[in-house]
């Protein structure tokens, strides 16, 4: 990924507490560390979210999460809810 990211690949390892170089817009909001991309899970373990890099063809990038978006779908969920997936 060094090679097509204009941006630390060290930011996708989620056990980087601090990723130098990292452009101000792909830090996190709402907390100091870790910088890196994480994985939200519940109480249970289970997965509820997790955080994106994203950008378009324009080139601009922006840091997701993916926590709490079934609550905003317009869309009815038919799966289980906080469904385990382990690793």
């Amino acid at each position: 990924m060094n090679g097509i990211t204009e941006y630390p690949v060290d930011l996708h390892n989620p056990a980087n507490n601090r990723v130098p170089g990292t452009p101000e817009e792909l830090l996190p909001e709402g907390r100091e560390a870790p910088e890196s991309l994480q994985r939200h899970e519940n109480d249970e373990g289970d997965t509820i979210g997790s955080e994106w890099v994203f950008s378009d063809n324009l080139g601009d990038r922006e840091r997701q999460s993916t926590e709490g978006l079934a609550d905003e779908m317009a869309s009815t969920h038919y799966g289980n809810q906080g469904k385990g997936i382990k690793v």
